[in-house]
């Protein structure tokens, strides 16, 4: 009998697209409530290509933005770097993440029950800064060094970007079907 496998692939299309980004405070209290443990929440919208490259943003609304640049490091991990624009100026985040593997039965098939695309990872403060929220850096610092876990969801809702029709993008073969409307149920 086979086993059940993990299927596993990491590239350019596998990491393209909206992602849920949530990062969570490394504790070892198990009674530490998750609202406690809530480091970051955002929408990471990343970009891979075929030369191993990563583009994109960390979108984490009011409290700012980060320009994210990294690469793969192989089939099955990446490498990414955020760095802070207007209001997170200065903040330099390290992120290396992997993807979770499609559950698959003996035949193939999938096997996990509405399974999402999902990296997992962590993240490291580069560098020391202030919050967002504080431009005029009055309060606590947040130090460099601070880790924690993440995971990405891929957001199969975002909104899709809208077919624009042009001589290429209408060339080819099409199946047509007509149907007709009728108020007969």
């Amino acid at each position: 009998m086979k086993k059940d496998t993990l299927q596993t692939t990491l590239d350019a299309t596998s990491v393209t697209g909206k992602w849920i980004y949530r990062a969570l405070s490394n504790d070892m209290i198990l009674e530490t409530s998750f609202d406690d443990l809530e480091f970051a929440a955002a929408i990471m919208d990343l970009t891979g290509t075929k030369q191993n490259t990563i583009t994109g943003c960390l979108d984490m609304g009011e409290y700012g933005k980060l320009s994210i640049t990294g690469h793969f490091l192989n089939e099955e991990k990446f490498r990414l770097t955020g760095k802070g624009e207007g209001i997170t100026e200065g903040w330099v985040y390290d992120y290396v993440g992997y993807i979770v593997p499609e559950w698959t039965g003996e035949n193939g098939s999938p096997k996990g029950v509405d399974q999402l695309d999902t990296l997992v990872g962590g993240v490291i403060r580069t560098v020391s800064h202030y919050a967002s929220t504080d431009p005029k850096h009055t309060g606590a610092v947040h130090p460099a060094g601070v880790t924690a876990s993440t995971y990405f969801v891929r957001d199969t809702l975002a909104v899709q970007p809208k077919l624009t029709l042009d001589a290429t993008s209408v060339t080819g073969e099409w199946v047509y079907r007509a149907l007709i409307n009728s108020t007969d149920v």
